[in-house]
């Protein structure tokens, strides 16, 4: 029986497919012009989902924002880390990161 990933990973998954989301429709929206005000203010909620994930990734030292980065909010390839971490130690990073992201995301 394959083993499930943690809740952790989970919830970043859904904040990070958000988080692209969001910046699509700011790019779609940007793209009409003039905006009426409901639309103006759909594009400030946007706007203000991506600058709050990405004022929380500020808060994070390199290496998390690294892992952060590579495996939630970046289109890079599953098992991108393969060739730099041990399985053990880039879990226990990912996860360490991961239920700090969520405790700052708050």
């Amino acid at each position: 029986m394959k083993k499930t990933r943690g809740i952790e990973h989970k919830r970043l998954l859904s904040i990070a497919n958000n988080y692209k989301f969001s910046q699509q429709r700011i790019k779609d929206i940007k793209r009409k012009t003039p905006l009426s005000d409901s639309q103006k203010a759909i594009l400030n909620l946007y706007e203000n989902y991506v600058k709050h994930i990405e004022t929380v990734l500020g808060e994070f030292n390199l290496l998390d924002q690294c892992i952060l980065d590579r495996e939630y909010f970046a289109p890079f390839p599953k098992g991108w880390w393969m060739e730099v971490y041990p399985r053990s130690t880039f879990y226990r990073l990912r996860l360490g990161a991961s239920r700090k992201f969520l405790e700052l995301f708050k």
